[in-house]
């Protein structure tokens, strides 16, 4: 094969194209956009994030299974400001590209805190009191430094802990808006 054929193989290929797109819109076919992606957060972020109140978080849980265990039903504890601060700050952070990381906070913000805000039928009580003191006993999760992603935060350029999370928080509240 010359440049030749090649250059005219492109040239039928583009003209291919276009003929196809031009008989998909006579039949009312349509061209969706491709997704945007969901913004990532950086894992250096998200475990400052997931440290940040994960021993008041662990004592909270250890009552909150204590109290479980007690009246041997999911109890709904109620919308309590720090168990609302605990569950949007590690659903932001669990946004973090480290997939441990990302689990560890997404089972304490949506399953653990979830349960004890507004209660969860999915369980019962004996099987979450388990996986909270699963949870609880666990060796604390660290990320392992070469493979960490990160946007700028660890370096300082993306501002303090909390000036990020309000990036991140509105980065992905428009994220949402959007799809």
């Amino acid at each position: 094969m010359t440049t030749i054929d090649i250059e005219r193989i492109r040239a039928d290929l583009k003209r291919f194209k276009e003929e196809k797109n031009a008989a998909d819109m006579e039949r009312g076919y349509c061209i969706l956009d491709q997704p945007s992606y969901k913004p990532v957060v950086s894992d250096v972020w998200a475990q400052e994030a997931y440290y940040k109140h994960l021993s008041e978080i662990k004592m909270s849980l250890a009552e909150y299974a204590t109290l479980l265990l007690d009246a041997k039903e999911v109890v709904v504890v109620g919308e309590h400001p720090k168990l609302l601060e605990w569950q949007a700050l590690l659903n932001i952070a669990r946004e973090c590209k480290d997939r441990s990381l990302s689990l560890r906070c997404f089972f304490i913000s949506q399953i653990f805190l979830k349960a004890a805000i507004e209660g969860d039928e999915r369980f019962e009580y004996a099987k979450l009191a388990d996986l909270i003191d699963k949870e609880i006993n666990d060796y604390p999760y660290h990320v392992y430094y070469k493979e960490r992603y990160d946007d700028g935060y660890g370096e300082g350029t993306q501002g303090t802990f909390d000036e990020y999370y309000e990036i991140k928080r509105e980065e992905l509240a428009s994220w949402l808006i959007e799809h």
